[in-house]
């Protein structure tokens, strides 16, 4: 299932229809029933249905059974292996609902992947300093507006399904800024993490940091961990990069795997990465009209999709967040394939 197989406008049915209850897991069957009989009556030609769910689920079936009496093209998916291998070409509505069983989960990543939106959004945050420049105002200034984009962006990406994001705050090359400088970026990232904890857990957002940690003052790093320790146990991620750099992660990598003397593939080095259990970002933004990666995620990018903006990063608003997502799910990821 790629971009050229799914060219339909996605609707959860549940949502869309606002029937009593059609959100739930369980006890929902009656009510979802109804959202694909009125779903119909909307229909217009390459209007379809996808049943998520068990084929041996009565209430998936009835469902399916449903969608078909109206009239509507019909799919079912039982697994997201058997969601990818269905061919939904010439159908340009596409409504989706699931059985009564049907994990939340499992209907939430199906949704994702239908609307192509990316697992993992990285994001190049450039452009505070000459935003607050041009105002007439200190550098510091441009940091804190940027820091109000960023928890909006983390908004944004919950509401989208994105499940990973990775920002780059402070690169390696950023020390050799003026002190003070360093220093106001330094107790700005302390005071929005703290500022920000309640939202984390309520959100079940996990926080890590990737980077050169021995480069950080005690007092930054105690709430770094802290936060860290706090969320760890939650599925949806937000990564920031502090006192990293590309090069620098993979001579860490490096280092670490000739430390164990252990040999190295492509496959074995993602271990010795900073954060190299989550998957390689499948889109890159970059804010503030520069064309280049400026040492972020040299390994992990290796594929991902690029997109830039001349938008400085204090302007960045949901609707160019939105051109950048479609931009995404119109490209064919061939990854070297054909």
């Amino acid at each position: 299932m790629n971009a050229e197989k799914v060219a339909a406008e996605i609707e959860a049915l549940g949502k869309k229809f606002k029937v009593k209850n059609a959100a739930r897991v369980c006890g929902a069957t009656d009510e979802r029933q109804e959202a694909v009989r009125r779903y119909a009556e909307t229909a217009l030609p390459g209007t379809g249905v996808l049943v998520l769910g068990s084929r041996t689920s009565a209430n998936s079936k009835r469902l399916a059974e449903v969608a078909a009496a109206s009239g509507l093209k019909t799919f079912f998916a039982g697994s997201l292996e058997e969601l990818e291998n269905i061919d939904f070409s010439g159908v340009k509505r596409l409504g989706v609902t699931s059985g009564a069983s049907t994990p939340e989960r499992f209907f939430s990543e199906a949704i994702r992947r239908l609307r192509h939106i990316p697992e993992h959004v990285a994001i190049i945050m450039d452009g505070n300093g000459r935003w607050a420049t041009s105002r007439g105002k200190p550098r510091g200034e441009g940091h804190k507006a940027g820091a109000k984009t960023l928890g909006d962006v983390l908004d944004w990406c919950g509401k989208k399904g994105v499940k990973y994001l990775t920002v780059y705050a402070f690169s390696t090359e950023n020390w050799k800024r003026p002190k003070s400088e360093v220093t106001g970026l330094m107790n700005l990232f302390a005071a929005m993490l703290k500022k920000k904890e309640r939202d984390f857990i309520k959100n079940r957002v996990r926080f890590r940091m990737i980077g050169r940690r021995g480069d950080l003052s005690k007092s930054l790093l105690r709430v770094i961990e802290a936060l860290e320790l706090k969320t760890q146990e939650f599925e949806r991620q937000f990564i920031v990069a502090i006192s990293y750099g590309g090069r620098a992660e993979i001579v860490d990598a490096v280092n670490s795997a000739i430390s164990r003397g252990e040999p190295v593939t492509e496959e074995s080095f993602r271990k010795y990465l900073y954060a190299g259990d989550i998957p390689d970002p499948d889109l890159v933004i970059r804010t503030s009209g520069e064309c280049r990666t400026s040492n972020f995620l040299l390994w992990e990018s290796a594929y991902s999709e690029y997109y830039f903006t001349d938008v400085l990063w204090p302007d960045f608003s949901e609707e160019e967040f939105d051109k950048a997502i479609a931009s995404y799910a119109g490209r064919n990821r061939r990854r070297g394939g054909v």
